[in-house]
């Protein structure tokens, strides 16, 4: 820094420090006071599920006669094709991932919409009235999953144990001589 003055340098010092400290927050505030005295809406925010039928929308011209379930399964595909996860695509997937590709859509992106499909109905009322953020209809679809995972390990546990009483054990009061091995 080539000094002029002491004053000068004091003060390109002081701007320098106050700029790259001050400068995200002055902008911020900046953007804040635009839109809340034009009554714009900052973020304009679309259901999960208003995504998902526009990418429906984008995606009808090679999914015509597909379910959504068999759309999930070729999105899935394409993301861990695309991931290098995945070796080969069938022709199908590969005409989906060529589509997405030219768009510029992006497989896991959708994907990760497309998953919500399978939410219980519970959790899609409340996603679809913003009651609740994604995480947090991810967090209680893990925990419902959980939660039925162990009921039924709980119901096998017991069918197994139901049919091992009902077993005949013979032959295990009998002692091993060594001629038998």
């Amino acid at each position: 820094m080539i000094i002029i003055s002491p004053c000068l340098s004091l003060t390109f010092e002081f701007f320098t420090r106050f700029y790259s400290v001050y400068y995200t927050f002055i902008t911020r505030l900046i953007f804040f006071l635009y839109f809340l005295i034009s009554g714009e809406n900052m973020v304009k925010q679309t259901n999960v599920f208003e995504k998902i039928e526009q990418f429906k929308n984008v995606l009808k011209p090679l999914t015509v006669g597909k379910t959504d379930q068999d759309i999930k399964l070729m999105l899935c595909h394409c993301k861990h094709y695309n991931l290098s996860l995945r070796k080969s695509l069938t022709t199908e997937e590969y005409a989906l991932n060529d589509f997405l590709m030219k768009k510029g859509l992006n497989a896991k992106t959708i994907y990760e919409n497309f998953v919500f499909i399978d939410y219980p109905q519970s959790i899609k009322n409340l996603l679809a009235e913003r009651k609740i953020s994604i995480k947090e209809a991810q967090s209680r679809f893990m925990a419902i999953k959980k939660l039925v995972n162990v009921r039924d390990g709980k119901d096998l546990m017991t069918e197994i144990k139901s049919v091992i009483r009902r077993l005949e054990w013979s032959g295990l009061n009998k002692t091993i001589t060594t001629q038998e091995i």
